[in-house]
C-alpha cells in the first residue's frame, strides 16, 4: 500500500489513536488505560499507488464495554 493512515477519535474530537502502519489495530485503550465505552469517530485515507488520489472513509461506532 503507498499511503495509509488511520485516526480514531472520542466524542469530543480528542485524538485517542493513530497509526501509520495497516497491520497495526486500536485495542481500545488509551494512555495504557481502557477507554471510556461511547460514541468514537475514524477516519481511514488510503491509496494502493502513487498514482491518483487518496481515498477517505470516515464514520463512527459504539466501543461497548
Amino acid at each position: 500500500m503507498a499511503e495509509y493512515e488511520l485516526l480514531v477519535a472520542n466524542r469530543w474530537g480528542q485524538l485517542v489513536f493513530r497509526t501509520q502502519d495497516p497491520n497495526e489495530v486500536w485495542n481500545g485503550k488509551y494512555r495504557q488505560k481502557m477507554a471510556q465505552a461511547g460514541v468514537y469517530g475514524y477516519w481511514v485515507r488510503y491509496r494502493f499507488s502513487y498514482v491518483g488520489e487518496p481515498k477517505l472513509v470516515k464514520g463512527e461506532f459504539v466501543l461497548l464495554r
